[in-house]
């Protein structure tokens, strides 16, 4: 093969494959605006998806609700001679109930309770023996309340509480015959309220709470001189609460 017709097959080659080089460039080139559009899309697509409506939902009725709920309590009072009696038995403490409304982060609540006090020795309260107490409970709270995540909530509340303490005695001699034989005698006093506790949500409409509330005799509202039944006491309550927003 000669020399020209050497160069003239190199030549071409070479124009073949610059033509095919340019083509795919070219190629490259034109998809490359194309890919960052799709992905572009792509991640607006993904920024765009809404939240599940469960958290929504969540976020929203916990701003203005009302609710209600049972719950089981352990109270211990102070008695004013320096001793203290505790219930622990809850079947015997009864129900606590309550009810309640909050708008934003403060709110209202009432809360009733029964507790059942027994001592194993006799005690004295005014010349007045009894070895059993049978205390009603009526609390008034404002509750200010602050999120801690989605789920959980804390609360600081403030109240007073109207109490009504039944002092029996029943000699065991006579409790054998008639259970309902002894003396009453009941107690009125007013304290204030101090409270602090958690809210947890469990599901839709659903929270548990937890408060543990300070009671302390207030002699300015029982308007009472001398001396008083139970100077401060303590109750650990776990509610379970209903909610439904307004």
């Amino acid at each position: 093969m000669k020399v020209w017709q050497r160069v003239l097959i190199f030549l071409l080659g070479w124009s073949i494959l610059e033509g095919i080089s340019t083509t795919l460039f070219a190629q490259e080139q034109n998809s490359l605006p194309q890919m960052m559009e799709e992905r572009s899309l792509q991640q607006r697509d993904r920024v765009a998806i809404p939240e599940p409506e469960f958290l929504l939902k969540r976020e929203g009725v916990l701003r203005e609700f009302f609710y209600f709920g049972l719950g089981i309590h352990q109270p211990q009072m102070n008695l004013a001679q320096g001793s203290s009696l505790s219930s622990s038995e809850f079947t015997e403490n009864g129900i606590v109930f309550n009810f309640g409304f909050q708008s934003d982060e403060i709110g209202f609540e009432y809360a009733r309770s029964f507790s059942i006090f027994v001592s194993e020795k006799e005690l004295e309260f005014n010349e007045q023996p009894y070895h059993m107490i049978e205390a009603i409970l009526d609390n008034y709270w404002f509750v200010s309340s602050f999120k801690l995540s989605s789920y959980w909530s804390m609360i600081n509340s403030i109240g007073i509480q109207f109490a009504r303490y039944s002092l029996i005695y029943r000699p065991q001699n006579e409790a054998a015959d008639d259970p309902f034989s002894g003396t009453t005698k009941s107690e009125d006093q007013i304290s204030y309220l101090f409270g602090a506790g958690l809210t947890y949500e469990i599901e839709k409409n659903y929270f548990l709470q937890y408060l543990l509330a300070y009671s302390t005799y207030s002699e300015i509202l029982s308007r009472k001189e001398g001396n008083h039944f139970s100077p401060f006491s303590f109750t650990h309550t776990l509610y379970l609460e209903y909610y439904f927003s307004l």
